[in-house]
């Protein structure tokens, strides 16, 4: 996160107004959904005055590409609409090639979050601004490189379900020392009583 990025307001502004283009469904491998991710994907690159993705290039982001989730489409459809912001428009050097960007940076973010919380729940919309931010090795405006890794760390997904599986293991050991605690007691009154 070397170089200062833009503000993360203004994202969070930009996220926070998504249309509902960007929300709608991805069309599948059956044909029902609206969304055409290959298109949208296409109108972000002319937005910059790029050439649009060629036909071999759209095959990346096709209903029918067995590698394409539905969640990792939405999360294409909601990192286009925010690298629509002011500020990405006019960082043309920042992004040269912005669909090899969008599938890397998606599909793995697929597997922790899902979109539609990136885009209605503003932890989640932060974590994912910032996510973006640190895959283009930038911070947001106005934080230093220690403060913009501090505050992704404190809303990291991935973290967060970490911990979560780590207090449920530790629940579920609690949980079977104290059976075992009391099925030994309830033997030893067992004996003790046969004693008697």
């Amino acid at each position: 996160m070397k170089r200062e990025g833009p503000s993360l307001a203004d994202l969070m502004h930009q996220l926070g107004e998504c249309p509902a283009e960007f929300r709608r469904e991805p069309i599948d491998g059956e044909g029902s959904g609206e969304a055409h991710v290959a298109a949208i994907v296409s109108d972000l690159l002319l937005n910059r005055s790029l050439p649009p993705l060629t036909k071999e290039e759209a095959q990346a982001f096709a209903p029918f590409n067995s590698d394409v989730k539905p969640n990792h489409q939405r999360l294409i459809l909601i990192a286009c609409w925010l690298l629509d912001s002011p500020w990405f428009k006019e960082q043309k050097e920042l992004l040269p090639d912005i669909p090899t960007f969008l599938n890397e940076f998606c599909v793995d973010l697929a597997e922790i979050l899902r979109a539609e919380t990136c885009l209605d729940d503003v932890e989640r919309r932060e974590e994912f601004i910032r996510l973006v931010l640190q895959h283009l090795d930038l911070r947001p405006q106005g934080e230093s490189e220690e403060e913009a890794r501090d505050f992704l760390t404190s809303l990291d997904s991935a973290e967060r379900l970490r911990v979560i599986a780590a207090a449920r293991k530790a629940e579920a050991r609690a949980r079977q020392i104290r059976e075992e605690m009391a099925l030994k007691k309830a033997q030893e009154a067992a004996a003790s009583y046969g004693r008697e």
